[in-house]
């Protein structure tokens, strides 16, 4: 569920860069196997949220360009680049890629074939004159094998280039990852989200934006790009990012197959079905077709087939390649498009399905593209704007609770909005709504950017503003307290309205849950998130809280 937000936090949890070092971590992971995920990485002490799990320099990283590789064919490029650094690196660090896990060199796959390519035609030219010469020395089957490690284990780096660590590039995968990586001052670093317990798989995600996409998508995605079959909680159980509105509950019209209004904006309850996925053959590779579904509501237990949903998924499918097709960056792209797309997904899927809210992520960014040419707007305008960038934002983060994973997987686009929406209120914009949502993501904000940072701050001055709005004493000196009182009385009035619709009660737990992650010790917050999860039937949580 949600992790961290379910999880019991500290209060301050940062460490600054200028504390870490390539031998801070020592000692922090240790090797061991898994029956199910194979060699994994386990946490060698307990770690809280915002603790430094692993902090190490790159094993070896690509160049950015060669000139004296330009005649290679821009597909094969990345692999010869990779080839070029570990052969001219030492033996022992060739020799520990090639040790790394790698998938079957005999497998059809578009990465095996496309190493093998380069492998050989390096190996073609490591001859004493040949072009290739720092790989002299190597076997063709080596280069193949180091090259595919490389390629399934590496991270992101710094301008475009990719690295391969260590110990970093070893941590398993998972859609609800314990936690965060970040390049940072030629380190890679490894953040815990969550508590970890002395023991557990310490896990990282390869996902980046692409968290809020169903699961046949995701899937798709990882084993596309790493060769990579994810069976994490996530994947493996009910693809809370494509909720529909359940037919039964909320019949559709057959001549006009779209959801009431009411129901798609959930402005009375709005019962959803939930699609769970089983795989057609075990042995087929993992693709967005290589699945069958089946629908369950989540209130009134009905399960329907694909025929059985009111509408033609095929419909879904037309929006899914719409959508991903649409860049909100191009100049030609406006808002009115944008938002007739967005209003077309809403009435056809509901508010909950992952094409709605990756709408609102291409509105969003839109938007504060257009804000930061604010000098070009008018106040009524810029008013605007931001009144519907607030929205987006509070759409996303509200739709990752839903989805029961951490809206911290969505962090940097958080950070991005939250300073542009500052930047306007320094400027005497009238973001009253902003500042109540800042209260959200001030806790994030300050796990991953620290104290000091300017995006911290940001969210911290309107967190005080958002007080003296909700007629907090001014005398609260305690910045903690405050935040704890404006979160704990926004949690109090969403639940008041749970008995309307039970998506509230989650939203107070998000209210509650962020609460206690900036006061761990008062009681009330935990008997209010507890009395929350016995809303919800979820009885070991609230028992766990009371």
């Amino acid at each position: 569920f949600f992790d961290p937000l379910l999880q019991q936090h500290r209060p301050h949890f940062f460490v600054s860069p200028a504390m870490a070092s390539p031998s801070h971590t020592a000692g922090s992971v240790a090797m061991d196997s898994d029956t199910k995920r194979g060699p994994v990485l386990r946490a060698a002490r307990d770690f809280a949220p915002g603790d430094l799990v692993l902090c190490e320099t790159p094993l070896v990283c690509t160049a950015q360009q060669d000139p004296a590789l330009k005649s290679v064919d821009a597909r094969l490029m990345p692999h010869v680049l990779a080839l070029q650094q570990i052969c001219k690196s030492s033996e022992a660090v060739r020799q520990e890629v090639e040790g790394m896990t790698c998938p079957d060199l005999g497998h059809t796959h578009d990465i095996i074939a496309e190493a093998g390519e380069a492998a050989r035609i390096v190996f073609a030219g490591s001859g004493m004159f040949g072009a290739y010469g720092w790989a002299r020395g190597v076997s063709e089957s080596s280069l193949h094998r180091c090259a595919v490690a490389f390629h399934v284990h590496a991270l992101q780096y710094q301008d475009d280039t990719r690295a391969l660590f260590s110990l970093g590039s070893k941590l398993v995968h998972s859609c609800i990852p314990n936690t965060h990586y970040s390049p940072t001052e030629g380190l890679g670093r490894h953040m815990a989200l969550a508590h970890i317990k002395k023991g557990d798989i310490v896990t990282t995600s390869h996902l980046g934006l692409l968290h809020i996409e169903s699961t046949p998508r995701r899937r798709a995605h990882l084993y596309k790009t790493r060769l990579l079959v994810c069976s994490c909680p996530r994947c493996s159980g009910p693809d809370l990012s494509r909720q529909l509105p359940c037919p039964h509950c909320h019949p559709r019209d057959p001549k006009e197959p779209t959801v009431p209004e009411d129901v798609a904006f959930e402005r009375k309850p709005v019962h959803y079905v939930v699609c769970t996925l089983k795989p057609k053959d075990e042995d087929c590779p993992p693709s967005p077709d290589a699945f069958t579904a089946s629908w369950t509501c989540q209130i009134c237990a009905r399960s329907f087939p694909d025929t059985k949903l009111g509408f033609d998924l095929d419909m879904e499918r037309q929006l899914q390649d719409r959508v991903i097709a649409l860049d909100p960056s191009s100049k030609g792209m406006d808002w009115d498009e944008l938002m007739q797309w967005f209003m077309a997904c809403l009435h056809t899927l509901g508010r909950r399905h992952w094409l709605v809210v990756k709408m609102n992520t291409m509105m969003s960014e839109l938007l504060q593209s257009t804000l930061r040419s604010s000098k070009q707007l008018t106040d009524d305008e810029k008013d605007r704007y931001s009144d519907e960038l607030i929205g987006c934002l509070s759409w996303i983060w509200q739709w990752f609770v839903d989805a029961r994973c951490s809206p911290l997987l969505y962090s940097e686009a958080f950070l991005t909005g939250t300073n542009v929406l500052y930047r306007l209120a320094s400027h005497g914009m009238k973001l009253e709504d902003f500042s109540l949502s800042c209260c959200w993501f001030y806790p994030w904000v300050q796990l991953l950017k620290g104290d000091e940072a300017e995006d911290t701050q940001a969210a911290l001055q309107a967190i005080k503003h958002a007080s003296k709005l909700k007629g907090f004493s001014p005398s609260v000196a305690n910045a903690n307290e405050l935040l704890r009182d404006t979160l704990k009385g926004k949690g109090n009035e969403i639940f008041a309205k749970g008995e309307e619709d039970q998506g509230k009660f989650w939203e107070a737990i998000l209210w509650y849950s962020t609460a206690v992650f900036v006061c761990p010790t008062d009681a009330v917050l935990y008997s209010n998130r507890s009395v929350s999860f016995q809303k919800l039937a979820l009885y070991d949580e609230a028992v766990r809280d009371a």
